[in-house]
């Protein structure tokens, strides 16, 4: 199964613990398939969770998008704050759409509504700093507030 999956067989298990006090529960699939069996309205959940919402779609472009805001703000750079882009660049831009999607949001339990208007936002200012419209961090954070 995993290698049709194209996944390690470790991503498919579904371990407890940490280290050398870590165990095998049970394979991911066969948790899924058997909660789906006992329950159909979880089967309905998990289908349109992940195939009609598309969940872990953008999931992934969410997040891709959000490498390439830092890369567009580490280009950028020099002619917006007069010297090199660093950590501290990246997690404010972060807060900043988070604050925009959900107080304290947690990317890993964002619902695919939340994934896909933040890949909106970091779609947007990735745009706008490609097009030279941003003066100055100052205004890239406006931007990023009002996008």
């Amino acid at each position: 199964m995993a290698k049709r999956l194209n996944v390690e067989k470790s991503t498919l298990l579904y371990t407890t613990g940490k280290g050398k006090n870590s165990r095998v529960v049970a394979n991911i699939f066969l948790i899924i398939y058997a909660a789906e069996y006992l329950s159909p309205d979880f089967h309905v959940e998990v289908i349109d969770t992940f195939i009609n919402s598309k969940l872990l779609a953008w999931r992934d472009d969410s997040g891709d998008h959000f490498k390439g805001l830092n890369e567009e703000i580490k280009t950028a750079a020099e002619g917006l704050f007069g010297k090199p882009a660093h950590q501290g660049h990246f997690i404010t831009m972060a807060k900043i759409v988070n604050s925009r999607i959900g107080d304290k949001l947690d990317w890993n339990t964002a619902t695919a509504g939340q994934l896909k208007e933040r890949d909106r936002i970091e779609t947007g200012l990735c745009t706008v700093i490609k097009l030279g419209l941003v003066k100055d961090w100052e205004h890239l954070k406006q931007i990023a507030a009002e996008i």
